[in-house]
């Protein structure tokens, strides 16, 4: 359940002790489009609304292959949308940076989940740039949306191969999320590439994720986000 919900959560509680008034509430049957994925969630007159801040592999490098975050957010019964730029990343400068895209995403998207997946285009650069970038968004992102949950991805590509700057770049997004309140989720550490084939997960540049690879990574994120608590746990999305 995200902060928003179980800020309402609590103020409904509030409302019925003041009013000592004991309320009988059914919950009526809702159609395919009407989400009821958190016991919470049925209350609610929207269903839970998510954003994806990421760069080319949130934006998918082919329209018939369905991207991660889709598959995520339809087993969960969310409303999902994405910021998403191709070659972006938190301080490298070929696109502009996701704290740079942040004013246009606050008068767009009001979320109630946000999952932060950028940072790969950030690896062959000096940390000592990268760094404060992250910790400077991640407040931002914050200040901005005071009352979503936010995930964010440690950076990587689907290898076994670690970029020597990942671990200042990881250290940077722990430390950063530990302060926002934000939970991390890292594949790499996790070992989410090793020990499997990896060539049938990728895409034809052998660096974005084909049909399976979405697949695969969507059912890896969806457990994750099942054991933070912030998603209905409903078995694999694939």
């Amino acid at each position: 359940m995200t902060r928003r919900r179980r800020a309402l959560l609590v103020a409904v509680l509030v409302a019925v002790s003041l009013i000592a008034t004991v309320i009988a509430v059914q919950r009526s049957a809702g159609t395919g489009s009407q989400t009821s994925a958190d016991p919470g969630y049925g209350e609610l007159s929207r269903p839970p609304g998510l954003l994806v801040i990421s760069d080319s592999f949130g934006g998918g490098v082919d329209p018939r292959i369905p991207i991660y975050w889709a598959l995520i957010a339809r087993r969960a019964g969310w409303v999902a949308r994405s910021d998403s730029v191709g070659g972006s990343g938190y301080a490298n400068t070929d696109q502009p940076t996701v704290i740079e895209r942040l004013p246009a995403d606050r008068e767009q998207f009001d979320p109630d989940i946000i999952l932060v997946d950028v940072g790969r285009n950030d690896l062959s650069l000096d940390p000592a740039i990268v760094v404060p970038r992250i910790g400077e968004y991640l407040r931002e992102l914050r200040r901005t949306y005071p009352d979503a949950e936010i995930v964010v991805i440690v950076p990587g590509y689907v290898s076994t191969y670690v970029p020597p700057t990942l671990d200042a770049l990881r250290t940077a997004i722990v430390r950063s999320a530990e302060t926002i309140e934000a939970a991390v989720v890292d594949p790499v550490a996790d070992g989410w590439w090793r020990n499997r084939d990896l060539e049938p997960l990728l895409w034809q540049d052998g660096v974005h994720l084909e049909a399976a690879g979405n697949a695969y990574f969507a059912d890896r994120l969806y457990a994750e986000l099942v054991r933070l608590g912030i998603a209905p746990d409903r078995g694999a999305v694939s």
